[in-house]
């Protein structure tokens, strides 16, 4: 048995116990809570609030679905947090709900009568500087009835690097809302309802922790242990306590009993002196793999006590692997973990499985012009005899691409390799072997990357809850081409078993546990590429709770494959663009990934272009392929040009093969980049970009160390470019495709003139290089629009 030691948790800040902020919409707070917020809104009566002993409410003057006279206020937690959650109380018994919902959504609901008027549109916007708020998506929680406690709602935010809280609130119907307990109607204009009478902050300031980073070796049973420490980064004003819960009973700390809570304190003295915790485990016979110690502030204000788990937690794993040593993982730096994926700018999507018997689509065709019924038998004849893993990395070799991305299951479900989790696996066909694990083998023995697809959605598990309605639910002829995401014609039927009803935590724990065989028994996983958290595959639910069950696969997968790579596609949000059409946001994964589309790109964050070879991403019969000169300009190029990567996509027929015809276009593009390769690989995008992203006038540019490669698809007609001045002066230049080019600046103010005669200049690409006197890495990018028939561009 050993306990491994988290990286996260030796070597990054973790978080300290919550400080109670509570919002009441005053200009004043009580003194006990140790901090003097700042309020601002609009919308108020007389621009006041209006306070009580009771409990402080807002007014306003709002008018129900008046977009622009909404009550707003803003909440100042006094310096930068942390903020994991919120607690909300409403003490009046006659609003017993509260519903954020966004404007289009709140714009259909109908006025509620007098009594039981409330807040109907909340929107929560955060902010770091009080200036520029982004929202935060909608929520939707139940207050508590009466002065009670116990009750109301808590909501996790996991809102970072927050200073200020913004609420911008819609009443359902005209009026003034005051405190009181009137109810009768004469009471209308001077004693309406409460609106939310208290908003619990669950904002965290930091603490540090440290290990002596030894490794910890344990037979099972003997009682071995190792230690953390735990301070404070900046000293507190009051005590502060803490408490370390084991989740379980299977491990004791400090020398306590097994289960016991262990509590520290800290105060103005002892708030940067090391705290010892001593995990030591416990032989109980308890069969599990994951053990956890949770470091909570403990906390008692006023009437209510008890743990706030929101803080930093010691990950510590029990296997029965004998006197192994596990070496301690550290933690890899964002950037470097990046460097190899921001150089390798080509690779291999490969989209194969039983759906290439049928030709058509993975996954979609399932629910169209193929059908569940025939498709979900596609693996009983599945052979695969001609599939050798080796032949296929030595044409991705050949074909300059740098890692080969497997679709390890599509959200038909299948599962191509040997999983314990489901019997609809490449095991359980006719061809019976693991093939995920022959290609990892082969990319391992040839040096190239290994990486991996999976799709979160899964249309043939009965568990999949947003894809489904019950037993024996078949689309009807007129929902196909339908756009109702739910139930759409998109997943085809599920295989429900009667009487059984989808299970959303059975499918999530089914989901997890496959993730866990990929990224734990098939070596270094280069990438892993998320799909589906999107409106279109996931439906609202996954939406609604990205936060936790999105947020908890990355991070499982970070522990897993700590140098491994993700995309951005394990989470949906509404307020970020993103790709496509606002699907993936920004802040999840390590890249963003899009398909085709360009308009939205953030060039300043790795990024990624993907699309097919033909024209969907499995195999298909008599497909029509693009030709070299398509993927290169408009494909390769446009990314590599405009600071991303090229994920191509081309899959192989049923038996394993890939067509004549692709084999001789992925080697034509390979012999091209041998020739080319340096303009292409290990550099960056720019210094010049087109205005538009997804139709460059005179081509793209890339750029390494102090040169720059200006890779021209289209001449001026006189056969002359000029580009703006990079504030550096060029030393050298040469026209790589062969041939004589003419460059001339004058100064390295001056613009510089590119001249090259008509018979250097090729058909795919004319690549000058161009040599400055000193590095042009950090240079913004300049964007260029230019006319091709003028000889200038600006």
């Amino acid at each position: 048995m050993t306990i491994n030691q988290s990286s996260s948790l030796a070597h990054h800040s973790a978080k300290q116990g919550q400080e109670r902020h509570v919002f009441k919409p005053s200009f004043h707070s009580p003194a006990r809570h140790g901090f003097s917020p700042l309020f601002t809104g609009s919308g108020l009566q007389d621009g006041k609030h209006v306070a009580s002993e009771d409990g402080t409410a807002w007014t306003t003057l709002g008018t129900y679905g008046r977009k622009d006279f909404a009550l707003y206020i803003v909440y100042d937690l006094g310096s930068v947090h942390n903020v994991q959650a919120m607690h909300i109380w409403n003490y009046n018994s006659a609003l017993p709900l509260v519903r954020i919902r966004n404007n289009e959504e709140a714009s259909k609901q109908k006025p509620q009568p007098h009594s039981v008027i409330g807040a109907k549109d909340v929107e929560i916007l955060t902010s770091l500087d009080g200036k520029t708020f982004q929202s935060r998506g909608v929520k939707q929680f139940q207050m508590a009835s009466g002065a009670s406690e116990e009750k109301g709602q808590r909501i996790k935010t996991n809102y970072e690097n927050v200073r200020f809280i913004k609420f911008v609130i819609q009443t359902t119907h005209e009026g003034t809302i005051f405190n009181g307990k009137g109810d009768k109607p004469g009471d209308f204009e001077d004693r309406m309802l409460t609106g939310l009478s208290e908003v619990q902050f669950i904002a965290p300031g930091l603490i540090e922790l440290k290990t002596p980073g030894d490794r910890l070796t344990l037979k099972e049973g003997s009682g071995k242990s190792t230690n953390y420490q735990i301070r404070l980064l900046k000293k507190p004003s009051e005590s502060i306590k803490f408490a370390a819960v084991p989740e379980g009973r299977s491990l004791a700390l400090n020398a306590g009993k097994a289960g016991e809570a262990l509590f520290l304190d800290f105060n103005a003295k002892n708030w940067n002196q090391w705290q010892n915790i001593e995990v030591k485990a416990v032989d109980d016979d308890r069969d599990t793999t994951d053990l956890v110690v949770s470091i909570a502030h403990f906390f008692k204000p006023e009437k209510r006590q008890g743990f706030s788990k929101v803080s930093q937690t010691l990950e510590v794993s029990i296997e029965d692997n004998d006197e192994t040593p596990i070496e301690d993982l550290k933690p890899i730096d964002p950037d470097k973990r990046m460097e190899w994926f921001r150089d390798i700018k080509y690779y291999w999507f490969i989209c194969w499985g039983p759906c290439a018997i049928g030709g058509g689509e993975i996954s979609f065709s399932r629910a169209n012009y193929i059908g569940s019924a025939r498709y979900d038998q596609f693996y009983k004849e599945f052979k695969g005899e001609k599939f050798d893993a080796e032949e296929w990395v030595k044409l991705a070799k050949a074909g300059g691409l740098k890692t080969i991305v497997l679709i390890a299951k599509h959200c038909d479900g299948f599962a191509m390799w040997d999983t314990e989790t489901t019997d609809y696996d490449i095991m359980s066909t006719p061809f019976g072997r693991d093939m995920t694990k022959e290609l990892a083998e082969a990319c391992k023995k040839h040096g190239l990357r290994f990486s991996l697809y999976y799709s979160n959605p899964d249309w043939y598990n009965p568990d999949w809850w947003c894809a489904v309605t019950g037993p024996g639910y078949e689309l009807k002829p007129e929902e196909y081409g339908t756009d109702n995401y739910e139930f759409s014609s998109w997943w085809g039927r599920a295989h429900i078993p009667e009487g059984q009803k989808p299970n959303k935590q059975r499918y999530v724990k089914y989901m997890t546990k496959q993730c866990e065989e990929l990224l734990n028994n098939y070596g270094d996983i280069s990438l892993m590429w998320w799909d589906g958290a999107n409106p279109g595959c996931f439906g609202q639910i996954w939406v609604n709770e990205q936060e936790t069950i999105g947020r908890d696969l990355e991070k499982l997968a970070r522990k897993w494959q700590p140098a491994m790579v993700q995309n951005n596609r394990l989470g949906w949000d509404r307020t970020t663009p993103g790709y496509p059409g606002g699907w993936f946001s920004d802040a999840f994964g390590d890249y963003n990934s899009t398909e085709i589309g360009m308009a939205t790109v953030n060039v300043n964050k790795p990024w990624e272009l993907t699309w097919t070879l033909g024209t969907q991403w499995s195999w298909k019969p008599n497909d029509i392929y693009k030709t070299k000169k398509n993927q290169i300009r408009e494909y390769l190029l446009k990314a590599v040009g405009q600071n991303g990567n090229y994920l191509m996509d081309v899959s192989p027929d049923s038996s394993g093969a890939f067509e004549p015809r692709v084999v001789k276009r992925i080697t034509e593009i390979g012999n091209w980049l041998k020739l080319y390769g340096e303009s292409i690989y290990e550099t960056r995008g720019g210094p010049y970009m087109p205005q538009d992203p997804n139709a460059a006038t005179w081509g793209y540019s890339t750029r390494k160390d102090n040169k720059v490669y200006l890779h021209i698809l289209n001449w001026p007609a006189d056969n002359q470019l000029t580009l703006p001045s990079l504030g550096k002066r060029i030393v050298k230049s040469k026209l790589l495709t062969g041939g004589n080019v003419n460059v001339t600046q004058a100064n390295a103010t001056s613009p510089i003139t590119i001249e090259a005669p008509s018979y250097y200049q090729k058909e795919i690409d004319t690549i000058i290089e161009l040599e400055f006197d000193s590095d042009v890495m950090k240079i913004t990018p300049i964007r260029t629009k230019g006319d091709p028939g003028s000889g200038k561009n600006s």
